[in-house]
Parts: structure tokens; C-alpha cells; sequence
């Protein structure tokens, strides 16, 4: 089988103009490439696989432009997880950095605000003193956007919410260690169907100090299972399911019950499959199909261990 060779650098001078929208003739690279490496040498599933990639990539574009005109008005990101920072493969990594610089930097202090505060913050004595911290819970970027994304099902439903108690979540705040290198990755290795920017380096994640009763305190206290009773509603209106660790729930003196461990491992599936403009169970083939090209798009972005980095702009203002 001799199939016309198309050469990544021509890729790499489309990834350069991938914020906008291509020509059909454009993108024919990109269907040749991918339909060869899907074949796997069959001559009859290329022929195929070229036709079907050539309606995916008519639809990626419909997607694309859909997408743009509901951002418009709605700041969210329905192609995104939540969890994992807001972004999609539909974006070029240029507006990945862009999208998580927005995220990151509104949640910086700093350091100077952040040491004057200390007391306020877990691990933050430690810190300043030079003593080792438990680093990939202060690196995990998932439990930022995990805090975020609570805080606001948190106020959609504060009125329906059956709560025995008031319920929040602490403040998490971003100290920057190196503000000229700043770096956020995201593991290319396992991609499901939304890329996920779970680590930071160059700066640290904080959160506010919450002090009270762990969820076993309370039930000993109220005699009734408040785990069950809590489940009820966070599960169904908040995703959230990590009740295995009682200190992942602290009720506070003043009767507020905080949710105090927001990475994404701790909440429900229905958040990692997508509910968006386009659902994933009547898509699958079109989700991945986005993935293989974004992958393929930015190979010359992929480091080592198969990571592709962000290098953050960081203010002088938040230095």
C-alpha cells in the first residue's frame, strides 16, 4: 500500500492558524494522517476512515462555531469538564494557557499578604519556614477547580438544597514560589475525552484553615446517619461522593459544614462524560476523533513523559 507521506512540519504550520477556522482543503492533511494510522495497512478501512474523518472535521467546525456563540453569553465552557480547569480539545494550546492564566492568577495572593496571614492557612507556618509539605496536594490543581466548581452548585442550589446545615467550601489561594516560571501540565499519556491541567509548579495551593467536627463527630452527636442524609444531596445536585475519609466534612462551631477535599477523584462519573453542546454517548466516535487531532496538531508541543506544558505569565502585581 503507498500511500502519499504528508510531513508533520506541514502540521506544525497548521497548528499555527488553529484558532480559526480552516478550509475543507486545509484540514486534508490532517484526514490522510489520521485515517493511515487508524488503517493499519488495510487499503479498504483508509478509504473508509478518510470519508468519515472528512464529516467529523465538518462537524468539529459546526462545533467550534456553536461553541463560540454560546461562550459569548455564557462564560462556562459546555465542552469542558469542570474539573479539570475549563478546557477542551477544541481549543488551540495558545487559548489553553490563555484560559488557565484567567483561573490561576485571579486565585493568587501575594507572598508578602500570604506570610503577614499565615495562621489562616494549612501548612502555611511550614511553608515559611522551609519545612517539607505534603507537595502534590500542593501542587493538585484539580482541587482549585474542584472548589470552584462546588462554590457554584453551591449558590444555583442554595435554595433547594436540603441541607442540615449551611454548606461551603474554604478558600483555596495560590502562593508563587518562581513567578518567571510558573508551569501547568497536562498529562497526554491517558486523555480521556476532556484534557485535564492537574499540576502546577512554581507555586503552591493553600487553603483556608477550617476547624470543627469531622463527620463521625457529628453523627455520635445527632444519632442518625448524616452521611446518608448528606449524600442524598450532594450527589444529586452537587456530583460530590467522597464520604470514605470522615475529614473530608468539618462542621464548623458556627454550624457550617464545609467540604474540605475538592480534587476530582471525589466527584461523580457524570462530570468526566460530558453534557454539553454535543452529549458524549451519542458521539464517542466524534470525541475521540477531536482528541487524535488535537494530539496530532500539537505533537511538536509534547514533551517528555508524554506532557505538554504551560508557561505561565504571571503580573507583577501578584508577585
Amino acid at each position: 500500500m503507498n500511500f502519499k507521506k504528508i510531513l508533520l512540519p506541514g502540521i506544525t504550520f497548521l497548528s499555527f492558524f488553529c484558532s480559526r477556522t480552516f478550509s475543507m482543503e486545509e484540514e486534508k492533511p490532517i484526514w490522510d494522517i489520521l485515517a493511515q494510522q487508524d488503517a493499519k495497512g488495510s487499503d479498504e478501512k483508509y478509504k473508509k476512515l478518510k470519508t468519515k474523518y472528512e464529516t467529523f472535521e465538518k462537524k468539529f467546525q459546526a462545533t467550534r462555531i456553536k461553541l463560540t456563540n454560546i461562550c459569548k453569553n455564557d462564560p462556562s465552557n459546555p465542552l469542558a469538564n469542570p474539573l479539570c480547569g475549563g478546557i477542551n480539545f477544541f481549543m488551540s494550546p495558545d487559548e489553553i494557557k490563555k484560559t488557565l492564566e484567567t483561573k490561576i492568577i485571579s486565585k493568587i495572593i501575594p507572598k508578602k499578604t500570604f506570610e503577614k496571614n499565615q495562621d489562616k492557612y494549612y501548612g502555611a507556618a511550614e511553608y515559611i519556614a522551609g519545612k517539607p509539605l505534603e507537595k502534590p496536594s500542593c501542587n493538585n490543581l484539580t482541587r482549585l477547580w474542584g472548589v470552584e466548581y462546588l462554590g457554584e452548585q453551591i449558590r444555583k442550589n442554595r435554595g433547594i438544597l436540603n441541607f442540615a446545615y449551611p454548606v461551603a467550601v474554604p478558600q483555596l489561594v495560590v502562593v508563587i514560589e518562581d513567578p518567571n516560571n510558573v508551569i501547568v501540565t497536562m498529562d497526554c499519556s491517558n486523555l480521556g475525552i476532556f484534557p485535564c491541567a492537574d499540576k502546577i509548579n512554581g507555586a503552591s495551593i493553600f487553603g483556608t484553615k477550617i476547624i470543627g467536627d469531622n463527620i463521625k463527630e457529628i453523627e455520635r452527636e445527632k444519632g442518625f446517619s448524616y452521611v446518608e442524609h448528606l449524600k442524598k444531596a450532594t450527589v444529586s445536585k452537587l456530583n460530590f461522593l467522597d464520604f470514605a475519609d470522615p475529614g473530608n466534612i468539618i462542621r464548623t462551631k458556627k454550624g457550617m459544614i464545609y467540604i474540605v477535599d475538592t480534587d476530582k477523584d471525589g466527584f461523580s462519573r457524570i462530570l468526566h462524560r460530558g453534557e454539553g453542546a454535543i452529549p458524549l454517548a451519542q458521539n464517542k466516535p466524534f470525541y475521540r476523533y477531536v482528541r487524535k487531532r488535537f494530539l496530532l496538531l500539537y505533537k511538536n508541543k509534547i514533551g517528555r513523559h508524554n506532557k505538554m506544558q504551560f508557561k505561565l505569565d504571571i503580573p507583577n502585581r501578584k508577585r
